[in-house]
């Protein structure tokens, strides 16, 4: 695997990673999962599928995904630790992730704003 196509897909690593210390922690301490832990745990996978098929689709959903996990949607640890600002709820495992994705995938990123803002 090339340097750049490995650094490219740390974000989705981070994730998993973190998603299976979260089912290690279900096994091992006799926890049950929350709604959002399975939405993000069925997302992980429709991610990893898109990004098997086509690489760049691949980039997009995990930019979703991220997004939704940093918007609290979607859980991939065991603690859920949220900051509120206003009725804002920001999950603190994710948001770190996002900023790594958002600085690895900056030029993707600054191309997906400008279509969104062209329309």
């Amino acid at each position: 695997m090339p340097k750049t196509k490995f650094i490219k897909i740390i974000p989705l690593a981070l994730v998993l990673a973190l998603s299976v210390y979260l089912l290690l922690f279900v096994k091992l301490n006799n926890v049950v999962l929350q709604k959002s832990h399975i939405f993000g745990l069925i997302a992980l996978g429709i991610v990893i599928a898109i990004q098997m098929i086509n690489e760049k689709a691949g980039y997009y959903a995990t930019f979703f995904m991220l997004t939704l996990g940093t918007f609290s949607i979607l859980a991939f640890t065991p603690t859920i630790i949220t900051f509120s600002i206003g009725t804002l709820k920001l999950d603190l495992f994710c948001l770190p992730i996002l900023l790594i994705y958002l600085i690895i995938h900056r030029s993707l990123v600054a191309s997906m704003l400008r279509e969104f803002t062209k329309n």
